[in-house]
């Protein structure tokens, strides 16, 4: 393939026909995409045909929404491409977004930026969007962290599920990322000082190229009319916008 990713766009719901002016935006701006949207069926059979290792444990998720987090990583890590939420909207062509990258053939995983540390303790990257070339191994670490922690907390699968964000999805990506960064010398350690000094998480205009991880400067995925910008909205460092409609509370 000639893209900047294999050309497929995930995403999952549990109608498969509700679609919304979200993926015009996108088709329009990505016709050599294919769009592909998964059900809970379609999930399960995917990754028992696939990924039956952890089969046992996707089904024994407590919540639809935990089931999508493991998914997303597994589907990118087996094909390859992109994945969405439901609600998030293209502003700029998939396929410029490493214009910025002088080394845009390294990019192997793309992310960006949810909270930053001076917003959220423990600062962590975004899953409602998530690029990759199939086999990164990031995607299948912290897959296996959510396993860990969904095994962790079975006890009490209510506080597991409403707090989903912290506990698997984001949590688990954000952890399996920064491991790798220690494992290749860009991160001295884990500890959270280190990690809230690390200069991806405060730009706001520049992206950056660690080993094969593009990280998104936090407008570029992350960008809000709410939240502190420096940015207009029509900027083109702006890929995509979340509207953070929040479907996985219900």
């Amino acid at each position: 393939y000639t893209s900047l990713f294999p050309p497929f766009i995930f995403r999952t719901n549990e109608d498969k026909l509700q679609k919304s002016s979200f993926f015009d935006f996108c088709i329009a701006q990505n016709p050599n995409y294919q769009h592909i949207i998964y059900d809970d069926h379609d999930r399960t059979s995917f990754i028992q045909q696939f990924y039956p290792q952890f089969i046992d444990a996707f089904k024994a998720l407590p919540r639809t929404v935990l089931k999508a987090d493991m998914w997303r990583l597994l589907i990118l890590h087996h094909y390859g491409g992109l994945y969405f939420d439901m609600d998030v909207e293209c502003l700029r062509p998939i396929d410029d977004w490493g214009q910025s990258f002088d080394d845009r053939q390294l990019i192997q995983l793309m992310v960006g930026i949810e909270f930053t540390p001076d917003l959220f303790p423990m600062a962590q990257f975004a899953t409602w969007s998530i690029a990759s070339k199939p086999g990164h191994p990031i995607l299948l670490k912290a897959a296996e962290m959510i396993v860990e922690n969904a095994a962790e907390a079975t006890t009490n699968t209510e506080e597991l599920a409403d707090n989903n964000i912290l506990h698997i999805g984001n949590r688990c990506l954000t952890l399996a990322i920064i491991e790798h960064f220690v494992q290749m010398g860009y991160l001295a350690n884990d500890n959270s000082e280190t990690v809230a000094e690390a200069p991806f998480w405060h730009n706001n205009i520049t992206n950056t190229l660690i080993g094969d991880v593009a990280v998104l400067n936090k407008q570029a995925w992350g960008y809000h009319p709410d939240h502190p910008s420096s940015v207009y909205e029509d900027s083109e460092e702006i890929f995509i916008r979340h509207w953070f409609v929040g479907s996985w509370r219900e």
